[in-house]
């Protein structure tokens, strides 16, 4: 286990991907009342490169993060599991989320999902920042189905904290997110480091106030430059990483609903 530090008064500089950095995560459900079920698995996120996409006919120059997921549930003493890829499409320039696929491996289920806006953080990020995030989601079907849905969240960067996990211990800059349609009782926090990356460092999903969901880092790699090393730590370029798992996340309440609902809808016919 080993320390990464930063200067308290230093803010978070938007992060560099380069292809073959990775982060590993694992996720557990909490016991928590009123939950009847429970699920557990990884995820693997990997930077594959740099590739256009074209959106509406304007041209994006994106960088493809792919996750893999794989996810255990227990519901009602029956246990199943889902496979499935996201392939994310960042804006080169600003790494905003312009959209990404997701392909369910067990049901041969395939989705895209346009972000209009792009999803993006106003980076630096430090302590005392806040900012609203409204965006739409068009869900294209593989058998041409479309669904748009307008979603509306605050963030909040509240302080930092020292968080530790398998992959090592980080101060890290804790950002809590809530949406008007759940309430502050229901949100998430997460933790960032600027010697992970892009990635966070740990999320905590609450309910009613009470901590019910974690993904916490196993293990990363990731290239840093000196623009980040100078601006976040002082410290020369580096290639942070820790051993273990070198594979190639972001588990969201979204995704946490759609796990439950479709994981053993065969079962259910």
């Amino acid at each position: 286990m080993f320390l990464i530090s930063f200067n308290a008064s230093s803010q978070f500089q938007k992060p560099t991907l380069k292809e073959g950095d990775y982060w590993f995560y694992e996720f557990h459900v909490l016991p928590v009342e009123n939950i009847n079920y429970s699920y557990y698995g990884n995820i693997n996120v990997t930077v594959k490169g740099k590739t256009t996409v074209n959106v509406e006919g304007t041209a994006y120059h994106t960088i493809t993060l792919v996750e893999n997921h794989t996810v255990t549930l227990i519901q009602n003493g029956n246990t199943g599991t889902r496979n499935y890829i996201l392939t994310k499409y960042l804006d080169e320039k600003g790494l905003s989320l312009i959209m990404y696929t997701k392909n369910v491996t067990n049901t041969g289920e395939y989705f895209t999902n346009y972000i209009n806006p792009p999803l993006a953080y106003p980076w630096p990020i430090e302590t005392g920042k806040k900012w609203d995030i409204n965006y739409t989601r068009k869900i294209v079907e593989k058998n041409g189905n479309i669904t748009l849905t307008n979603y509306t969240y605050k963030y909040n960067c509240t302080g930092t904290k020292t968080i530790t996990t398998d992959a090592g211990t980080f101060n890290c800059y804790v950002v809590e997110i809530t949406s008007p349609a759940r309430g502050y009782k229901n949100r998430s926090v997460r933790y960032y480091s600027p010697d992970v990356g892009y990635q966070y460092v740990k999320e905590e999903e609450y309910a009613n106030g009470e901590i019910w969901f974690e993904i916490n880092l196993l293990s990363f790699g990731h290239i840093k430059t000196n623009d980040e090393t100078n601006n976040n730590t002082g410290e020369n370029s580096q290639k942070n990483n820790t051993p273990g798992f070198e594979a190639y996340t972001l588990i969201t309440a979204a995704t946490s609903v759609y796990i439950v609902t479709t994981l053993f809808k065969k079962k259910q016919k």
